[in-house]
């Protein structure tokens, strides 16, 4: 497009009303925020557990900082995996009943570096129509096939992982839909993978820290005990307790690996060819896993 047709785009837009135009916040994010210098009661947050701005983790992230700095220096499979990043993992999996768990800078690239590692052209991916944008750029950059189902309508699902060919099979969805609140029928999701051997990927940005009794998330709310397979997961933003990023789980399963490790490890540029997140900014999740925070 030329600079020409770029204005007039623009100007389309404008017409429209369709521009996108950032506001300015000033000071913490809170239930209520300064915004372009107006006090509002803020509705358009995912600090879900108004943890961003708790002082407890305001202070273990000023802590952090002194102590390690405020940069990663390079990605994880260089010098970038800092302890305060592996013990995180360590305390993220523990927290939802994991075996293991992965950092990513953000929940977008957690999307990005772990459907790509599952699938090759060779696989198709089944999406909700209303999943996150990164679910669907995930698919797309993993050259399999992307077929999307109406939304929450497990029968058309069903009807197109029946007549699916593809050698591996991966239904990805958001858990919680963040623009209309409704959830994902996990249960029903988990049994229609089961049946037609496919893997089930769920994006619980928006559950987790609130589903659940203690907010480890959606697969909490589900009863597998005895069963062989767990779904994996991923859980992208920490803003619900108060920090950024994102990680994902892998619980036991009859498809690939008993732990996430092995088969992420080889791949995922959104995971190895950017630089890491600074471990400063991983402390404070510390406490923000604990409800005697949130309690205070």
């Amino acid at each position: 497009m030329l600079p020409s047709q770029l204005q007039s785009a623009l100007v389309d837009l404008d017409t429209q009303g369709l521009r996108r135009r950032r506001r300015m916040l000033d000071g913490t994010q809170g239930a209520r925020v300064t915004v372009d210098g107006r006090e509002y009661l803020s509705f358009s947050s995912n600090d879900y557990l108004g943890l961003a701005g708790h002082p407890t983790i305001a202070e273990a992230a000023r802590q952090a900082a002194a102590a390690v700095g405020v940069g990663a220096g390079a990605a994880h499979l260089l010098t970038g995996h800092h302890r305060l990043h592996h013990e995180l993992e360590l305390e993220l999996a523990a927290f939802v009943g994991m075996p293991a768990a992965l950092l990513f800078s953000t929940g977008y690239m957690a999307n990005l570096g772990v459907i790509q590692a599952l699938l090759d052209r060779y696989g198709e991916v089944f999406e909700d129509r209303l999943n996150h944008a990164s679910l669907v750029d995930a698919a797309r950059l993993s050259r399999a096939k992307l077929t999307r189902y109406p939304h929450l309508d497990l029968v058309t699902l069903e009807r197109q992982l029946a007549g699916s060919s593809a050698k591996v099979k991966l239904i990805a969805t958001d858990t919680v839909f963040s623009m209309d609140g409704d959830l994902a029928p996990v249960a029903e999701l988990l049994a229609l993978a089961e049946r037609y051997d496919a893997w089930l990927y769920l994006d619980d940005a928006h559950g987790f820290g609130v589903l659940g009794e203690a907010g480890e998330g959606a697969t909490s709310l589900l009863v597998v005990q005895g069963r062989e397979i767990a779904p994996s997961e991923t859980f992208p933003p920490l803003s619900q307790r108060g920090g950024g990023g994102g990680f994902f789980n892998g619980g036991v399963t009859t498809k690939v690996a008993k732990t996430p490790p092995p088969p992420l490890e080889k791949g995922g540029a959104s995971r190895h060819a950017s630089s890491t997140s600074p471990p400063s900014a991983r402390r404070p999740a510390f406490p923000a896993l604990s409800w005697r925070v949130v309690a205070s």
